[in-house]
């Protein structure tokens, strides 16, 4: 049996406070993402569905209407928890043992993400005649604004895939979306504008790259954008952590860090948790 463990750590110095490994190990199939709301509300999505565990009870609990919620990021907003579900979001809030309310797209989500204002960002795949989207959505009433994707490439990458990291990420109104194998696009989205632009090919200038292991971060405070290239997929010291910045309103490296990562999880930044 595969362990499986929740750890708890001090996010000022990633200290363990505590863990959790007897009360999750038979219940959890392979575990991938967390969402919390409070100390005693941590929602783990895996292969069944999500789940609400309290530390303080040590119950955990399955969330019914979550089975085969997607294999990604959740977002909290409003004291509530936003996962995806195939062409649906669902809500979850607080002490509750079922969700709360399903929230139809017209296409497969590919990315849920929180918004700097407390609402919700989604991405969403072409679907029969209605286009790849990218909607914000009010946390509190559920509407919704859509921005439909027009350029061919962008919407293709919204299309999604294998990733477990969304397909989008912001920086307040501004999103970016990032390419995977070579070439390896980034695209811009400014979305009180409805304007999306190309912004440079991640893999130019770069040597030994084969694809980008999940999916591209923007830094919510300086805005430059993060990627995990691999130049394989075998334990690789040649991966990169790139970092890129704008110049210009162009594409440009600013730092490549070489042979940190095997098998990168994604990029992920401890602001976007206040």
């Amino acid at each position: 049996m595969t362990e499986v463990f929740l750890t708890i750590a001090n996010a000022e110095t990633l200290k363990k406070e505590s863990s959790y490994e007897d009360e999750l190990g038979s219940t959890l199939s392979m575990p991938s993402h967390i969402a919390v709301l409070d100390d005693n509300d941590i929602y783990i999505r895996d292969n069944n569905g999500v789940y609400r565990f309290n530390p303080s009870s040590k119950v955990l609990t399955f969330i019914e209407g979550s089975v085969r919620a997607n294999k990604t990021t959740m977002a909290v907003a409003n004291g509530k928890v936003f996962a995806a579900q195939s062409n649906k979001l669902i809500v979850i809030e607080s002490n509750k043992s079922s969700i709360s309310k399903e929230i139809p797209v017209s296409g497969d989500i590919s990315g849920v993400i929180p918004s700097s204002d407390g609402n919700i960002w989604l991405a969403c795949s072409a679907s029969g005649e209605e286009p790849a989207k990218i909607i914000k959505l009010d946390a509190q009433s559920y509407s919704m604004q859509e921005n439909s994707i027009e350029n061919e490439t962008a919407a293709k990458i919204l299309n999604g895939g294998w990733n477990a990291t969304p397909y989008i990420t912001a920086k307040g109104d501004t999103l970016y979306m990032g390419g995977g194998s070579k070439p390896m696009p980034v695209y811009r989205h400014v979305f009180s504008q409805k304007k999306t632009e190309f912004m440079g090919d991640m893999a130019e200038g770069l040597d030994h790259v084969q694809t980008l292991y999940n999916c591209i971060a923007v830094h919510p405070i300086t805005g430059e954008v993060y990627a995990n290239i691999i130049s394989s997929y075998s334990l690789d010291p040649e991966n990169k952590i790139c970092v890129f910045d704008f110049n210009n309103d162009k594409l440009a490296l600013k730092a490549n860090y070489k042979g940190y990562t095997e098998c990168p999880a994604g990029v992920f930044f401890t602001y976007n948790f206040e």
